[in-house]
């Protein structure tokens, strides 16, 4: 059952698969859930349950395999791109943005994404993350990221383009200043 699926009906009953990555999780199988998105073999929307659940708690091996996933295709420049493992990671490395040992490293890398990623998926959902989290030093890059017309697939998201990820993401900044 789709975890989106459970909320939207709002059946809380219903298994889905972030039930699943709870139990591993109260069961102390991190490294289970680490190996499951370190191989990225599995449906992106899966990814991010296990992603999103690892990364709030900051743990230090998912900051590695997320900054991995984000450089994976950091040169392949596409027109357009979708909600995949390597977008999902640009916006679950935005978690690490308060956390004392790896903010800065995190702010440093969803920055570069922003200005470098050949995916826009990738470039767009690192914007989000700023936004999301109130990165006031990145509104150059977001406002930057406005001449994005990067196409964006998404099957929930509001916005279509680069360009309108960054625009959301610098009023979300100034709304906290």
């Amino acid at each position: 059952m789709a975890e989106d699926y459970a909320i939207f009906t709002k059946q809380q009953k219903l298994p889905h698969f972030g039930h699943l990555v709870d139990e591993l999780y109260y069961q102390r199988m991190i490294t289970l859930l680490q190996t499951m998105i370190r191989k990225a073999e599995i449906d992106p929307a899966h990814y991010i349950v296990i992603a999103e659940k690892l990364s709030r708690q900051h743990d230090p091996a998912t900051f590695e395999i997320l900054t991995m996933h984000t450089e994976r295709d950091m040169t392949n420049i596409v027109q357009w791109s979708g909600e995949d493992i390597d977008a999902y990671s640009a916006l679950s490395l935005g978690n690490y943005i308060r956390s004392y040992k790896y903010g800065e490293r995190a702010k440093a890398q969803l920055v570069k994404l922003v200005r470098k990623h050949g995916h826009p998926s990738v470039r767009a959902f690192a914007a989000q993350a700023l936004g999301d989290f109130h990165v006031a030093e990145a509104a150059n890059v977001l406002e930057e990221a406005t001449q994005d017309k990067g196409r964006v697939n998404t099957s929930q998201g509001p916005f279509d383009t680069v360009a309108e990820f960054a625009q959301e993401a610098i009023q979300k900044i100034r709304k906290c200043q």
